[in-house]
């Protein structure tokens, strides 16, 4: 839960967005208008060969309902990569609050290129994309 709604609960006063500490974290800010996810997600488009800037959360949906639905290559690999990095940067936001450790986005997209490869390697459909994409993004 984004601490916009937390403080809405009475849980918490400070709102300040843990990763760039610079604006107020809400669901959208963490995840895509942040600028150290959106430096992360911006690598991770350039990995999978997609060439645009990264958007707000509603405009990366309708991106992706327009461009990347099905089953298709793209599309599960686009979905894998998506849904990592929003679990990599909830794990990092929460590691810096409740442990006071910090992980460069470099070792974000690491953990997330891992991952992708760990449960995509499963996905007969994907394999060979994955063999192509067998390097680290560069940030």
């Amino acid at each position: 839960m984004a601490k916009d709604r937390l403080r809405g609960m009475g849980y918490v006063e400070d709102v300040t967005c843990s990763l760039c500490n610079g604006e107020e974290e809400t669901v959208d800010h963490l995840f895509f208008k942040c600028s150290y996810a959106s430096r992360i997600w911006a690598a991770m488009l350039q990995w999978q060969g997609i060439h645009r800037q990264p958007m707000i959360w509603a405009d990366e949906l309708h991106w992706a309902e327009r461009y990347y639905k099905g089953r298709s290559t793209k599309a599960e690999l686009y979905k894998l990569v998506l849904a990592g990095k929003l679990y990599y940067i909830r794990q990092e936001r929460n590691s810096r609050i409740f442990n006071k450790v910090q992980r460069s986005e470099a070792i974000i997209c690491r953990s997330i290129t891992q991952d992708v490869h760990g449960r995509g390697g499963s996905k007969h459909r994907i394999q060979k994309r994955l063999q192509e994409l067998n390097y680290y993004p560069s940030l």
